[in-house]
């Protein structure tokens, strides 16, 4: 088949523009499908003490990461949801500074040790609570933990995400070098056909590249429709702002 009667590429200009936001909808719609029913999610925030060098303050943001309403009977008796230090630490001081429906009825309850046992009636998909700790061992001892009945993972840690920013410079490199790639090999088609080497080894890149941008874009769109990582974001603007009254 010849290809050398176009003179541009207009299956890039116009087909390929129609056909990547269908490509990153599908991919979408997997990311949603693929998202547990029941899944607690958790960011951890620390910062050491100017003054005592083993004083640590933490910030632990719990929420409902799942699609249904978790209850306090979801969790096993020998296993409720709690709060933990990997190794000795101790306590100073202890508080829920933030929660998103005060019907969720959230408290603290000390245990044996440095254990913190959550109570509560339930949580809706999306909500979630705060809660700030003085303690001294250091930073990177905290952790959630819980079985809960019909899930299939533990709490998870979802504090480590690319910013947004990041994610779009990432989606533009993606972008540019698929435009690059997909310009490179019409080229080679036009010329030499469909048929060669040279084609066939250039053919998976921009496929490769647009698959990449798809799934940046389609993590970006999710990660901005979840509504924990909404109540994080609006708890940090809230935090930041008292903080500067304070000062």
């Amino acid at each position: 088949m010849d290809f050398t009667g176009f003179d541009a590429p207009w299956w890039t200009s116009l087909i390929l523009p129609l056909l990547f936001p269908l490509y990153v909808g599908m991919i979408r719609k997997i990311y949603m499908s693929e998202r547990p029913k029941i899944r607690i999610g958790y960011e951890v925030s620390e910062h050491a003490h100017v003054n005592v060098s083993t004083l640590t303050v933490s910030t632990i943001t719990i929420w409902n990461d799942g699609t249904e309403v978790i209850e306090g009977a979801t969790f096993a008796t020998q296993s409720p949801l709690r709060i933990e230090f990997d190794g000795p630490a101790s306590i100073f001081q202890s508080e829920i500074s933030r929660t998103s429906e005060k019907a969720n009825n959230i408290s603290l309850i000390a245990s044996a040790g440095t254990e913190q046992l959550v109570e509560m009636e339930f949580m809706n998909p999306g909500d979630g609570f705060r809660w700030i700790v003085t303690h001294d061992g250091g930073e990177g001892k905290i952790r959630v933990k819980g079985a809960m009945k019909g899930a299939r993972t533990p709490p998870v840690r979802l504090g480590y995400r690319i910013p947004a920013i990041g994610k779009l410079a990432i989606i533009f490199l993606f972008v540019g070098g698929f435009g690059d790639a997909t310009v490179t090999l019409y080229k080679i088609l036009t010329t030499v056909g469909f048929s060669s080497i040279e084609f066939w080894t250039w053919l998976p890149i921009p496929m490769i590249l647009s698959t990449g941008a798809a799934f940046i874009i389609s993590a970006l769109l999710v990660e901005r429709a979840n509504k924990g990582f909404q109540l994080v974001e609006q708890w940090n603007r809230q935090d930041a702002a008292a903080r500067k009254i304070e000062r």
